[in-house]
């Protein structure tokens, strides 16, 4: 009897445990930049703000090579 108390105390405490680490459903929101819910401009924030400098200096770089290609 003591042993299957036990199993069901450790079964409740695992339980309470892995919920701890189970994302809520408002954290796992979508970000802004995917939801289409929102303007252009507020997505395009969004997705900017995200970005590393690394990755923005990336993009600048892609543009100024295709606007010197493309004339």
């Amino acid at each position: 009897m003591k042993i299957k108390l036990h199993k069901i105390t450790a079964l409740i405490l695992f339980s309470i445990l892995m919920m701890a680490f189970i994302p809520s459903w408002e954290k796992a929101k979508k970000p802004i930049y995917l939801n289409p819910a929102y303007s252009f401009k507020e997505r395009a924030a969004d997705l900017v703000s995200r970005m590393t400098p690394e990755e923005k200096q990336s993009q600048i770089r892609l543009l100024m090579f295709r606007s010197t290609t493309s004339a």
